[in-house]
């Protein structure tokens, strides 16, 4: 899986390298070309909020909403967003509409009380292997888990352009998943 371990990284990709021509660098659609940035194209056209997407209860009291995540992540040289022609080592065949290249998801509490990660069988199913992982999520949940890293990690890493890095959501919780059978049930520990 890419992004997993030192063997399959991500590459980094600085907003200054997202401009790629015809492609605008801060997500939004491009007024000239009207090619969508990296995360527009994975989580603008194409997408839809599932309805049984679990919210939750913001510190400050402001309602959540739903939003998209994705992975590899847009500001990777591997966002199927990201055209071959301008470098990107993991392009989806149509790089307008590339997440509907991605396996989908929605997090939903389906006991409940809890939240898990489901098939979001509003899609056709997946194929594999897929490009990238694409899900309907709370926006609260989907800003916290990663957005520091945009604004400190990378900074703090001091990464640039096309450094390698990888992500380790807790691997050895995760020991038990076999991916390579139909139905993936994992428990964490």
């Amino acid at each position: 899986m890419l992004g997993k371990s030192p063997l399959t990284p991500l590459h980094y990709l600085p907003s200054k390298a997202r401009r790629a021509p015809g492609q605008d660098p801060d997500n939004s659609l491009d007024l000239v070309s009207r090619k969508p940035g990296n995360r527009k194209a994975v989580c603008g056209r194409g997408f839809r909020k599932h309805n049984d997407t679990a919210k939750v209860m913001t510190p400050n009291g402001n309602p959540d909403a739903i939003s998209c995540d994705e992975f590899p992540f847009a500001a990777t040289y591997e966002s199927p967003g990201f055209p071959a022609a301008s470098g990107g080592l993991n392009p989806a065949k149509n790089t307008e509409y590339a997440g509907l290249e991605c396996v989908q998801t929605v997090v939903a509490k389906g006991d409940g009380t809890r939240e898990h990660l489901y098939n979001d069988t509003t899609y056709d199913d997946p194929t594999w292997p897929a490009l990238c992982g694409r899900s309907s999520m709370s926006t609260y949940i989907n800003t916290q888990s990663m957005q520091p890293f945009g604004i400190s990690s990378a900074k703090q890493f001091r990464l640039l352009d096309k450094d390698e890095y990888w992500v380790d959501p807790a691997n050895g919780r995760f020991a038990d998943c076999d991916p390579s059978k139909d139905e993936i049930k994992c428990t964490m520990k």
